[in-house]
């Protein structure tokens, strides 16, 4: 072959081959395609292929796993709910304890309850090494052990060496500081139980998630409460916006200043904040608010400690780790489960089990999943994307596969949980679902974006920010697997770190965050750009937001428990909300600002539509263009440079609208933008977009625009109409066939002749009411530009859809203005639906009107409220037949009396439709647009 002479043969079996992966994922997506394990997972990235061994290996892993655990236990839910039966659990009878400790010999269960007597209580142990005891209740119905009394068990081995120990599965541990650092453990049962109040909200569609420590949420340096927090945090996350909270260091760890990564009983809420009822107030009051609770629980190592921890339980290394080196984190100076012992999945699925049922959370947030996962832990090991990386010796199959039974039980059984991934690593499938061979999580954190923003505040001046390597950082991520963008975490603030505030104004914090003091370059630019780092991350970085405890304000300084080094000083361990609450302090303008992104999100749904199109990365003006849930964003980064009638890129050629300016007074701005300007688009293509619009965007600013959707129609072409036949249905699956060859439907709607019919009144509303609309995504709707409508339902009858054989294009007009839309094309120019597919709730109008409202594919997940639908393709005749249909489920109309739905689609002849339209518009006195549709 001639150097630089392509190959014809090949580079078209490329094309096929490239297009035949394309429709295998499209077909997956849809739920067309039988899923197949490994399979699935290649279909929707090829660059697997090379690694489907591993792949086949570790699912195989996964399965004999499940089936054994099966097989054994009856069920993954009998065997998660092991804590019902380990530990110590009441009953009406009286007090079971069982613990497992297999190098013990003999194990006696003692506490305040018998004087702490070594004979008395004697536990029988079975051939696996698990001990148990029964003590019946009193002749008065009382219980043999005092609730809030100390209890232990001691275990003696076959040298006679006396262990005693803290029960594994302890519920309840506390701490006296005066006396020892050692925790003892509790037998907790108190006479009223709280009984949960409120239901558990729906699994957010946008997930904007408030990082919270319960201990250091009080202005005041002391350890705060579960009380206080219900009290004085949970209405400030209310009030801002967040529909979820990550609730930091809540499983007992001994040392405060380890955030909560040292665990020593992990079926313990941390006793320093207040008594397990009250966790289960806070969470249940933010399940009143709509706020959903994700734990975040450490499964990844254990704390080292003997006498208050499971470390050496039995007096071996290797109960629940491995033994040796490969069971000690060095860097951690911690312990590593053994996630091949049938005993440590127990202890580890059941742990998970329990917060869900006893606490009732609502998913998790896994620590160190990047530590779990590989043999090295990822210490000292630079990850560059390579898949050898990811599926070779590295990796450990064991731990990988603990999480997908993790993932897979979790999901199982409470298909509105969360699951969340600390991973560094970025392994490939890590949230791609179980069944598929992924490893099941619903997120990941993105880990590099918020190391990004400490670098360049640390080592560049505004002057040299590199606006495409910004752009790439924060899309950087693996098609179809979600992720948590967050310019910053707990991680950042930690002491020899600082908050993303204090790098950008430092000590001018100190002296010139008052109004009454003058406003210093220093602060303006930490003002400005505090703004504009977290409304980027948050719009382009991912499919869900975090945000840390009081850096919503641009919390001040760092992050530094108690300690010996520190004199044990609460000064840095505490969230300043004095500082917002001082109407005299600027904070309030970053907090207003928060709010009012969080606020936008939850109306306009960005995070949960499509990855953002980028239309602009302009590096010398330090301008970023783009796209995303129906929303023009536009920031200009430029230190020193305001542009007018700067001219930007849209996809949508109807009147543009600000809807949020980080320059208004309220958030610290200076008011130089008019927002009562409407900017109108020009009909001429710029930066890849169909039109442009000329806006003013000062130095250090950001600004977010929608547009109108509804408009007088420009009826062009040939249109026509296709309905969904209601009354072909059989089980509850839907027939794909013209109405117009439905017999029953023609007998319905029509008498008289095909070529005259007159159309029946009666019963018509209510018969079309239950219709279920198709929706193709080669039309589009045509619309004259810059007339909006005031009043939609006073002023048009019905809207028509014409087919668009050439872009196939969808465009798309609705009343909500919070509806996300797109649409996207392959290289044939063949509308390519490469997510599941979306509809939207319809407008439907009354008073005998019609209204053809149609709304196109949108790349995102399905409501509630749509469910799929069978594309029976057996009876159609029609040449869309190959379409890909969703159904609108019957709740959506539940609230509408007295309207009629028809979804006008292409294609058919059919004079009778055209004469059923004449008669609706003749109703109306409105026949001019009729002569149109003939044309």
């Amino acid at each position: 072959m001639m150097l630089g002479i392509k190959d014809v043969k090949v580079e078209n079996e490329q094309k096929n081959d490239i297009a035949s992966l394309k429709k295998n994922a499209k077909e997956v997506l849809e739920g067309k395609k039988e899923i197949v394990p490994v399979d699935a997972l290649i279909d929707l990235d090829p660059w697997l292929t090379p690694y489907r061994e591993p792949l086949q290996k570790r699912y195989d892993l996964f399965k004999q796993w499940y089936d054994k655990l099966i097989s054994s236990e009856g069920s993954l839910d009998h065997f998660s709910k092991s804590y019902l039966e380990y530990g110590i659990n009441v009953t009406d009878k009286g007090i079971h304890y069982r613990e497992w400790a297999p190098n013990a010999k003999e194990a006696h269960f003692i506490g305040d309850f018998n004087n702490w007597d070594i004979t008395s209580h004697k536990m029988n142990r079975d051939e696996y090494g698990t001990f148990d005891i029964f003590l019946p209740r009193n002749a008065d119905g009382s219980l043999p052990i005092k609730h809030n009394t100390k209890v232990k068990i001691a275990l003696t081995l076959e040298d006679g060496t006396i262990l005693y120990r803290i029960p594994a599965w302890i519920r309840r541990v506390t701490q006296d500081l005066s006396v020892s650092p050692t925790y003892d453990a509790i037998f907790w049962y108190p006479k009223e139980k709280y009984h949960f109040k409120n239901q558990k909200p729906p699994k957010p569609e946008s997930v904007r998630i408030y990082e919270a420590h319960v201990g250091i949420s009080s202005w005041e340096g002391k350890v705060n409460t579960y009380k206080n927090f219900t009290r004085d945090v949970l209405p400030r996350i209310k009030d801002l916006g967040y529909n979820v909270i990550q609730l930091m260091a809540i499983m007992e760890h001994p040392y405060y200043a380890s955030f909560g990564y040292q665990v020593t009983s992990f079926f313990c809420a941390s006793s320093r904040y207040g008594p397990p009822e009250d966790l289960m107030e806070l969470i249940d009051t933010a399940h009143g608010m709509g706020i959903t609770v994700l734990l975040d629980v450490v499964h990844s190592h254990a704390c080292n400690n003997v006498e208050d921890g499971i470390n050496n339980f039995d007096g071996t290394d290797h109960q629940y780790f491995h033994a040796g080196g490969r069971g000690h984190h060095d860097l951690w100076n911690s312990r590593l489960f053994n996630y091949g012992n049938y005993e440590t999945l127990r202890f580890l699925l059941s742990n998970l089990r329990f917060w869900l049922d006893e606490y009732q959370f609502d998913g998790f947030r896994f620590d160190g999943v990047t530590s779990m996962m590989y043999y090295h832990h990822g210490m000292g090991y630079g990850f560059s994307g390579n898949y050898d990386e990811y599926f070779g010796g590295n990796t450990d199959l064991e731990a990988v596969v603990y999480l997908m039974l993790a993932n897979k039980m979790i999901h199982d059984l409470y298909p509105d949980a969360i699951t969340i991934a600390e991973d560094v690593s970025g392994m490939p499938t890590l949230c791609r679902p179980v069944d598929e061979g992924g490893v099941g999580f619903d997120y990941r954190l993105a880990m590099a974006i918020p190391d990004m923003w400490i670098k360049i505040l640390k080592e560049q001046k505004d002057d040299d920010w590199n606006i495409g390597d910004i752009c790439w950082t924060l899309t950087n991520r693996r098609y179809k697997e979600k992720t948590i963008a967050y310019a910053e975490s707990h991680d950042q603030a930690l002491v020899g770190d600082k908050t993303l505030a204090f790098w950008l104004m430092d000590k001018e914090m100190y002296g010139f965050m008052s109004e009454l003091t003058p406003r210093t370059p220093i602060i303006d630019r930490g003002l400005a750009l505090h703004k504009m780092i977290r409304l980027l991350t948050h719009a382009l970085g991912g499919e869900g937001y975090l945000n840390f405890i009081g850096n919503e304000f641009g919390h001040p300084e760092w992050l530094d428990f108690p300690r010996e080094g520190n004199g044990n000083s609460f000064h840095y361990a505490r969230r300043q909300f004095n500082l917002v609450d001082d109407d005299l302090l600027r904070y309030k303008f970053l907090n207003n600002f928060d709010r009012a992104m969080q606020n936008l999100e939850s109306k306009y749904g960005w995070l949960h539509s499509p990855q953002a199109y980028i239309s602009l990365k302009h590096e010398g003006d330090k301008v970023i263009v783009f796209e995303r849930g129906d929303l023009l964003f536009i920031f200009n980064f430029h230190p020193t440079k305001s542009f007018t009638d700067y001219r930007v890129g849209t996809s949508w050629n109807t009147p543009h609208h600000i809807v949020l300016n980080s320059d208004r007074v309220e958030y610290g701005g200076h008011d130089c933008i008019d927002e009562s300007v409407t900017h109108y688009p020009t009909d001429f293509p710029w930066n890849n977009r169909a039109n442009f619009l000329q806006v003013y965007i000062p130095c250090r600013t950001c600004i977010v625009l929608s547009h109108d959707k509804l408009y007088n129609l420009e009826i062009r072409g040939k249109c026509h109409l296709f309905l969904f036949c209601p009354c072909c249905k059989s089980n509850k699956q839907w027939k794909s066939h013209w109405l117009i060859d439905c017999p029953q439907l023609n007998e319905l709607l029509f008498k008289g002749s095909s070529e005259s019919p007159v159309p029946k009144i009666v019963g018509l509303a209510e018969f079309l009411t239950s219709a279920i609309p198709i929706i193709s995504s080669s039309f589009e709707l045509l619309f004259d530009r810059y007339c909006k409508i005031p009043n939609l339902s006073k002023s048009v009858d019905v809207v028509l859809i014409r087919h668009n054989d050439n872009t196939g294009s969808s465009s798309i007009a609705t009343k909500d203005e919070s509806l996300p839309s797109s649409s996207i094309n392959d290289e044939s120019g063949e509308s390519l639906v490469d997510t599941t597919l979306s509809i939207l709730k319809m407008l439907l109008l009354v008073n005998d009107k019609i209204l053809f409202l149609y709304n196109a594919f949108n790349r995102g997940n399905l409501t509630n409220d749509i469910v799929n639908s069978n594309n029976d393709n057996s009876n159609s005749n029609n040449s869309h037949s190959n379409n890909n249909y969703s159904n609108i489920s019957n709740s959506i109309f539940s609230n509408v009396s007295n309207s009629v739905l028809i979804t006008a689609l292409c294609d058919s002849d059919d004079n009778r439709w055209l004469s059923f339209i004449k008669w609706l518009l003749v109703r109306r006195e409105k026949t001019g647009i009729l002569e149109d549709c003939k044309k």
